[in-house]
């Protein structure tokens, strides 16, 4: 109760405060429209006041004064935070230049980067400079990419917020976790005038002030950093996963597309989401979800000691998340469109590099799905020999496994059309790599030390992981929202059907919700998991029901059925379209005579530019 009291005082008083703030700030755009502009990169281009970052800055910094609940270091950090706070205000004034901002950044984030040298995280005191620079400035300009959608970076900041408080409050650091308490309830107060309707953005100046506190809170001596072990560590990491995933996929495909990553654009993460088919609250929500997921998994194993089933758990996070960002590179935004609308805008990607990227994944898998046999096998408490035994042969079969795999072709599939027969060669690969492990094993090690239930269950975890990878792709196709599609059915539950199904699925914009067949016997089955609706009797109530004004003909409908639909459909006013499949042979087109081109060109063609307009002329006679 004292703890629940304690917390409630904490958020109260900015909350209040960045609310009055943040609305007199609207009020006040409201009668000088000069402080209103539109944004460039993001959806919402209606003039908008982007002067949010001030309420949550005066807010924080004033309550916070007042309470007295800053440190000494805190009140350093608050003024390199006034800082950056001052540069993200003139870059909302002036728009700096990209070098000048950055070098901004850099200055301001000395002081943070001091902090190393008091609690070293490596012993190398300029790799700890180099890695505390690239925290901190990272970071910083992650929230600031993550500002794209209305509530995205500001709840992520107010969820990172309170787990970092509860990490203090657990380290016996209230001070701190009330700090952190009082920074979440400022940006609270701009929070309800910025979520979901956008009256209002917090700039560059609460972005960069954003990221720059929470980044450099980690580095203090009462942070994880200061407790050099994998828990604590990891702990910033999972803490920070969605501006960190953001930035990096924003950075990948902009350097893949050779796009400038300092201009803005719609192909951040959130905008992916929308385009694959959710609306801009739900993906907002979705990434909050996440959050709040990776960063309580990580306060977990930075409060109590990592339990190796829980390195499981997030090592299978983390590849999912990995698949979903990958997956997502296909969807992009059109710039300024006021409905999403997804469009093929994965970069482009060597061959070698895409096989290496698989090879590498699949690496990673390996090696997991190694580790995690043992700890089945031993009931999560393996022993030291056991453990040598894992960490001197998991390079070795890592090895083993790519090679039976490159030999078997398992990477030529494209996971977007990963099917059963590609699945059989990757079962059939996989169990081939575990045969030739046991082989190798018995002949180098003679099998001692060694486990037979290990192998087995490396064997089942790895096929799974590679499977469940590789059929991602599709799954993501089944589940997208339909949002952005128009719904139709197609009429025939036969061969054609089926190609029909495949092709309007995925290169139009529609949503299969069923297939219509007058013949009874068909009724009560489906084709990929799309059943038979009815027939042509059944037109009107199946269109009311799914919001269907459109249906597709195969080739093989018979005319008399055709004309049956017209006459059913016109007067509800549902289109019909006809799809239709046709192989033509192509022959070589006839050339003209050499005398008749002679006759057509003009007396002098010098210029090579003139061939081409020539024999175009002389075709078209």
């Amino acid at each position: 109760m004292h703890l629940a009291i304690s917390a409630l005082s904490a958020v109260l008083p900015p909350f209040v405060l960045g609310a009055a703030l943040t609305f007199a700030i609207l009020r006040l755009a409201s009668r000088l429209p000069w402080l209103a502009r539109s944004s460039s990169g993001r959806l919402h281009v209606a003039p908008t006041p982007v002067w949010g970052g001030i309420s949550i800055f005066v807010s924080f910094v004033s309550v916070a004064l007042w309470r007295g609940t800053l440190d000494r270091q805190q009140e350093t950090l608050a003024a390199a935070a006034s800082g950056m706070f001052l540069l993200g205000l003139a870059d909302d004034i002036w728009k700096l230049r990209p070098r000048w901002k950055l070098l901004g950044e850099v200055v301001c984030a000395l002081t943070p980067i001091s902090f190393v040298l008091r609690h070293p995280l490596t012993g190398s005191v300029p790799f700890d400079l180099a890695l505390a620079a690239l925290w901190v400035v990272g970071i910083t300009n992650a929230f600031n990419l993550l500002d794209n959608v209305n509530g995205l970076a500001a709840g992520v900041a107010v969820l990172v917020s309170f787990l970092q408080g509860a990490f203090f409050w657990h380290g016996g650091q209230p001070a701190l976790s009330l700090s952190c308490l009082t920074f979440a309830g400022a940006i609270l107060g701009f929070l309800v005038f910025n979520f979901p309707a956008g009256r209002i953005f917090m700039g560059d100046s609460g972005s960069l002030f954003i990221g720059f506190w929470l980044a450099s809170l980690t580095l203090t001596e009462s942070g994880p950093a200061a407790r050099v072990q994998v828990d604590t560590l990891l702990f910033p990491l999972l803490l920070m996963v969605v501006p960190i995933c953001d930035t990096t996929l924003v950075t990948l495909t902009r350097v893949l597309k050779g796009r400038p990553i300092s201009v803005g654009g719609t192909d951040h993460l959130s905008h992916r989401l929308m385009a694959y088919g959710l609306s801009a609250t739900t993906a907002v929500l979705v990434l909050w979800g996440f959050t709040a997921l990776s960063g309580a998994l990580g306060l977990i194993a930075a409060s109590h000691r990592l339990h190796p089933l829980a390195s499981i758990v997030i090592f299978l996070m983390v590849v999912a998340a990995v698949l979903l960002g990958t997956y997502l590179t296909r969807f992009e935004l059109h710039m300024h469109k006021g409905t999403p609308q997804a469009i093929d805008a994965r970069p482009k990607v060597s061959s070698w590099m895409r096989l290496c990227s698989r090879a590498v994944f699949d690496l990673v898998l390996v090696s997991a799905a190694y580790y995690s046999a043992y700890l089945i096998r031993f009931d999560g408490q393996a022993s030291g020999p056991d453990m040598h035994v894992f960490a001197s042969t998991v390079f070795e079969i890592a090895l083993i496994k790519l090679a039976v795999f490159v030999a078997f072709g398992a990477y030529r599939p494209w996971w977007d059309y990963f099917g059963l027969k590609d699945a059989y060669r990757l079962v059939a690969a996989s169990g081939l790599a575990s045969l030739t492990a046991v082989a190798y094993f018995s002949a180098v090690y003679r099998f001692e030390g060694f486990s037979r239930v290990v192998i087995a269950l490396d064997f089942l975890i790895f096929t799974l992981l590679a499977l469940v990878a590789r059929f991602s792709f599709r799954l993501l196709d089944e589940v997208a929202p339909a949002n952005h599609r128009t719904n139709v059915f197609i009429y025939g539950a036969d061969a054609e059907g089926e190609t029909a199904l495949q092709l309007v699925s995925k290169h139009y914009r529609f949503r299969v919700m069923g297939f219509l067949d007058n013949d009874v016997g068909n009724r009560d089955f489906s084709i990929h998991s799309v059943p038979v609706r009815g027939g042509c009797d059944d037109i009107a109530r199946l269109a009311e029901h799914w919001q269907t004004r459109t249906i597709v003909l195969t080739a093989s409908v018979p005319d008399e059925v055709r004309l049956k639909l017209l006459a059913s459909c016109k007067p509800l006013g549902i289109k019909v379209l006809c799809l239709r499949l046709t192989l033509e042979e192509l022959e070589t087109p006839s050339m003209p005579p050499i005398a008749e081109l002679s006759r057509t060109a003009p007396p002098i063609a010098t210029e090579s530019s003139e061939r081409p307009r020539v024999l175009r002329k002389a075709g078209a006679q």
